[in-house]
């Protein structure tokens, strides 16, 4: 709902948000003569309090670790990958990437063994000790390698020692995001946890569009097909092709740069994100 009234006075374009996301003119001096006339008159669009509409939950990032080396241009490694052998038994320095191995067996490890497996893509992977310490290993690998839970470690010389482990667990992103391009569709839900990324299939095709949850059910009743929707305050926008009961289906038009979609992102059905 938008309020409209006429005044003397004169103001500059920008807007503000007020802790009800209600746009506030910032007001400023007269605006200059044009020609013999000055202009004193403006019009003012305030939108007035009320619920505002925003995305919902997001599925948890999944637990996958990627643990690549530094590459030059031509794609020779010039920096192996590091990552950090631990028991979970000690806070892991946020950006490190690590992975949880039982205490027992990780106790046993010296600089120079060698572990190899074969990682969540089935690509046969090692990695080398390199620094021992009390609370954990680090190891080095040269190629990349996705981790999760469950995958089994090898050491290439037991030397007496047990000679395999599965990870535990391993380190991952705090929160999920949803990467969208132009062209992309996107479903919108009565369901506030029904967030979660375009399902691909093995040609990298998109299987199922990308989903996300709307706080508010009202809009499902309202909208219609060829109405536009912006998310984020400008960061995406869509229009809606398809009205359903439960959901919308938008077409992504409006996705510059890396644009992702996030949890408590504004949701807006007016044209402004397009400006």
């Amino acid at each position: 709902m938008t309020a409209i009234q006429s005044a003397d006075f004169t103001f500059d374009d920008r807007r503000e948000h007020s802790s009800h996301d209600q746009v506030q003119p910032v007001f400023k001096g007269q605006l200059p003569e044009r020609g013999s006339r000055m202009i004193k008159h403006g019009t003012v669009v305030v939108d007035l309090p009320g619920p505002t509409l925003r995305t919902g939950a997001i599925d948890p990032p999944p637990a996958v670790l990627r643990i690549r080396p530094t590459r030059d241009v031509f794609g020779r490694v010039v920096m192996p990958a590091r990552v950090w052998l631990h028991a979970g038994e000690h806070a892991v320095i946020a950006g490190i990437k690590a992975i949880q191995l039982p205490r027992k067996w990780l106790s046993k490890l010296v600089a120079g063994d060698v572990i190899g497996f074969s990682d969540a893509r089935e690509s046969k992977r090692r990695m080398r000790i390199t620094e021992v310490t009390e609370t954990g290993c680090w190891a080095a690998l040269e190629k990349t390698a996705y981790v999760v839970p469950g995958v089994t470690l090898n050491l290439k010389k037991r030397d007496g020692r047990k000679k395999s482990v599965r990870v535990t667990d391993v380190t991952r992103k705090s929160r999920q995001r949803i990467k969208l391009k132009e062209g992309d569709l996107l479903t919108l839900t009565r369901d506030v946890h029904s967030g979660r990324p375009a399902v691909l299939d093995r040609s990298g095709s998109i299987k199922t569009p990308a989903t996300i949850g709307c706080t508010s059910s009202s809009v499902f009743e309202t909208v219609k097909t060829g109405d536009p929707i912006g998310f984020g305050e400008g960061i995406l926008g869509g229009v809606i092709e398809t009205v359903e009961p439960d959901a919308l289906h938008v077409r992504i038009t409006h996705a510059p740069g890396s644009a992702r979609l996030e949890r408590d992102m504004r949701i807006d059905l007016t044209n402004r994100w397009s400006r």
